[in-house]
């Protein structure tokens, strides 16, 4: 399984460490996965350990896949991805035996034979554009999570950002990363849970930007954490149709 898909399902659990011999000992994973994105040729000096995952965008693909190997080393245990565009099922290949992780999917230019290709993740691009019908037609397709673009406000977070987001998680029934271009206070983070948004997609242009991811992560180690199992379709009000229904039989019975 991919590691970001895993990292993604143990954010949807609120960030629960894994069942096991000595897992009293593992640190507790974040309710948010923060993902990087880069544009070769930029390289990491080392390992940035405050990443779940790298995505690397580009316009093409190498040629050759020992050209993977200069990001391959600069990342060293941490998932990476990848976005350029049109991706094959041929090329989703060649990125498998790369030990790419993850790809991000737009759906107008992939094929749809891509969406086979097992182990490797498959992110689809969403637009809040599109009908409800089109949304939910992404829950029995082969997908592992959706990014919503241009969704999140250039400053800040506005309840209609927060509508739009929680619409995306809800109709797709998949793990929802949003992408922002800017780094959230405390309390927009809390939000960004509340609409269950599982991950989090930061652009990286230099050093700096790691640092910021850096900082956020301790502030989202300290936020609560939402109540594990609680799945992104989910009804906000509990269901109260059974208790309905048991009036309009008394209601029968006694004409």
């Amino acid at each position: 399984m991919s590691k970001l898909v895993d990292r993604l399902k143990q954010a949807s659990d609120g960030g629960a460490a894994p069942i096991g011999f000595k897992s009293a000992a593992l640190p507790k994973q974040l309710p948010l996965a923060l993902i990087g994105e880069i544009s070769l040729p930029f390289e990491f000096k080392e390992p940035p350990r405050s990443l779940d995952a790298v995505l690397v965008k580009m316009a093409r693909l190498p040629a050759e896949p020992g050209e993977w190997n200069k990001v391959k080393t600069s990342l060293g245990t941490i998932p990476w991805g990848i976005a350029a565009g049109s991706l094959s099922e041929k090329n989703l290949v060649q990125l498998k035996e790369a030990s790419c992780d993850f790809a991000v999917l737009t759906p107008q230019e992939t094929g749809a034979a891509a969406l086979l290709e097992e182990d490797l993740g498959k992110v689809v691009m969403v637009d809040p554009s599109w009908t409800d019908a089109t949304l939910r037609s992404l829950e029995s397709l082969p997908v592992d999570a959706v990014l919503a673009e241009n969704v999140a406000e250039k400053t800040a977070l506005t309840l209609q950002s927060l509508m739009e987001l929680r619409r995306l998680s809800m109709l797709t029934g998949k793990a929802l990363i949003v992408r922002l271009s800017y780094f959230p206070p405390e309390k927009e983070l809390a939000a960004l849970l509340r609409v269950q948004a599982r991950g989090l997609l930061f652009s990286i242009k230099s050093a700096k930007d790691v640092a910021e991811i850096g900082k956020l992560r301790t502030v989202i180690e300290n936020l609560p954490r939402p109540k594990p199992g609680k799945s992104p379709g989910s009804p906000l009000i509990p269901a109260v149709t059974g208790r309905l229904a048991e009036n309009e039989d008394e209601d029968e019975d006694e004409e």
